[in-house]
């Protein structure tokens, strides 16, 4: 469950740093 929701987090901050890229 905690490598789960690690993965999601990290999921999430790479969406927003592809976001921020562009």
């Amino acid at each position: 469950r905690a490598g789960l929701e690690l993965m999601d987090m990290m999921a999430v901050y790479q969406e927003g740093a592809y976001e921020r890229l562009c």
